[in-house]
């Protein structure tokens, strides 16, 4: 497949990259991207260099909020290069509630002992 006109191919992260980025947007070992645009735009609020008080804090921000922009670029390359489980099993992992539909043809009800 041909690069895209001015798009040049990127290199690996490693795994240790991809946990300190995690790490970095304060996330749990499974995340969904919704859960990573939310905690980085808290912690960008958070530690946005207007938000400074003094010199020293606005250069320690300045610092903060340049690995919260590296650590979410990263994972928005991993959510891109990692295929979606386009699968009854993905489907049930995401959604598993749903799962009574398929294999008991309702979704059980409070009324009837459900949760």
């Amino acid at each position: 497949m041909a690069a895209k006109k001015g798009v040049t191919a990127q290199e690996p992260f490693t795994l240790e990259q991809l946990i300190a980025a995690r790490d970095t947007l304060h996330l749990p070992p499974r995340a969904t991207w919704a859960q990573v645009e939310r905690s980085f735009k808290r912690l960008m609020k958070r530690y946005h260099p207007d938000r400074a008080t003094t010199p020293d804090e606005a250069s320690a921000f300045h610092l903060k909020a340049q690995k919260l922009i590296e650590a979410r670029e990263l994972l928005a390359r991993f959510r891109e290069d990692v295929p979606m489980p386009l699968t009854d099993a993905g489907y049930f992992e995401a959604y598993p509630e749903e799962r009574w539909k398929y294999t008991v043809g309702a979704a059980p009800s409070r009324e009837r002992g459900g949760r």
